[in-house]
């Protein structure tokens, strides 16, 4: 059936990505853009992006910082590609809470736990029982390497923390962390969803303390219409595994802090994969990258070249639209809880990695649900989470700080 004018008029997609929502991101991305190039010059010397939230705003700001319309950074064009902010000590972490239900505090719990693996990152603290459990994760269970996530070089101690915001609970936990870890010397950047309408009160009285503060800069957005979606939206999974969860402090000897211990990795997949069915939805992805692409070439275009690149804007957007109207009609959700689970357990079934030239999971997968926010949740038998903890203990390889040595 043709999609037609009037069906893309009327679809929920051209309210959820309207023209006014794109070009909404396009101007976060160019004002984190320019926090991040502000701050490094300030002498803040490692950016930390810690949700799948901040992938699309992250992928923004590589285009930004290729636009003819920034100022160069570096003696030469060449020097100004690579010397994009923080290039070379920027850390991603999951930071993924994904507590049991009947958990008192499991989500602060859990965030303080990724607070302890950055700051062994950011004090280069080698014996470090949480960063050295996550990258033995990342390595043996997830079949990562185990520099996923850490800087080119050596981490510095001033930081910048950029997120994504919505009620403003999550960050509130993680600033309460830092602080209760010893981390006071970082700045947040935050995407706020809806200009700041759904911060609860006791949150939003917290982040207007730390602007006036000056640790904090807030970018209102839209609508954060990428927000715990599935890949098809963010480029990005994520992985986890209840059990451990809730076992894991068992081997984080005196430092343990916790009844729950962050298990989790996130990563970009862009690639499609006819193994994994996951090419209807790599392909919408690609759309949305190219249309909020197109959004940024907009934003920063000079004014005699703006109208055209508001006309592809829009073609761009209706051809999103029409695609995604055509892919439900014919049985593909792309934000749809059960999609997520059917691809990764299609790499399951197939023996391989849900990342591109990864090994397969470590341990045998009994069960895989996911949550309301995508994070797939993989279930193991209790022997084999037990021998995958024992194994850990056994285990005295030192934490990895950086890919290269400074």
């Amino acid at each position: 059936m043709k999609i037609t004018t009037d069906d893309i008029n009327r679809s929920w997609w051209n309210t959820r990505i309207s023209f006014e929502h794109v070009q909404s991101y396009a101007t976060a991305a160019v004002n984190l853009y320019e926090a991040l190039v502000a701050l490094e010059d300030e002498g803040y010397q490692t950016a930390v992006f810690p949700s799948r939230g901040t992938t699309p705003f992250q992928n923004l700001t590589w285009g930004v910082h290729r636009s003819d319309c920034v100022q160069q950074r570096g003696p030469s064009p060449l020097l100004h590609n690579l010397n994009e902010p923080f290039a070379y000590r920027t850390v991603t972490l999951p930071f993924t809470a994904d507590a049991p239900g009947d958990a008192v505090d499991g989500t602060s719990q859990i965030r303080d736990y990724w607070v302890r693996v950055l700051r062994a990152i950011i004090n280069g603290d080698f014996g470090s029982s949480e960063l050295r459990y996550y990258q033995y994760c990342v390595a043996e269970l997830f079949g990562f390497d185990r520099t996923h996530g850490l800087p080119l070089r050596r981490a510095g101690k001033r930081f910048v923390f950029v997120d994504t915001v919505i009620s403003g609970q999550a960050v509130c936990e993680i600033v309460s962390a830092f602080k209760r870890q010893g981390l006071e010397d970082f700045y947040l950047v935050l995407l706020v969803d809806e200009k700041g309408k759904k911060l609860k009160q006791q949150y939003r009285q917290v982040l207007e303390d730390l602007v006036s503060q000056g640790k904090a800069k807030l970018i209102l957005v839209d609508a954060l219409f990428t927000e715990d979606e599935g890949p098809a939206f963010t480029s990005t999974w994520c992985l986890s595994s209840p059990q451990l969860v809730q076992a894991a402090h068992r081997v984080m000897g005196g430092s343990g802090q916790a009844d729950l211990v962050g298990t989790a990795i996130s990563f970009v997949r862009v690639q499609a994969d006819d193994t994994l069915g996951n090419v209807t939805s790599t392909r919408l992805g690609a759309s949305l990258g190219t249309l909020l692409s197109t959004a940024v070439g907009e934003h920063l275009a000079h004014i005699d070249i703006r109208k055209f690149y508001t006309s592809a804007l829009e073609t761009t957007r209706r051809i999103l639209i029409a695609t995604a109207i055509h892919n439900k009609e014919h049985g593909f959700d792309p934000l749809s809880t059960a999609e997520t689970g059917r691809i990764a357990r299609s790499a399951i079934k197939a023996g391989v990695s849900i990342g591109l030239n990864r090994k397969a999971l470590g341990l045998a997968v009994t069960n895989v649900d996911v949550s309301s926010s995508h994070v797939v949740r993989l279930h193991f038998e209790e022997k084999a989470v037990d021998d995958f903890l024992r194994n850990y203990m056994n285990d005295s390889t030192p934490a990895l700080l950086s890919i290269h040595e400074p």
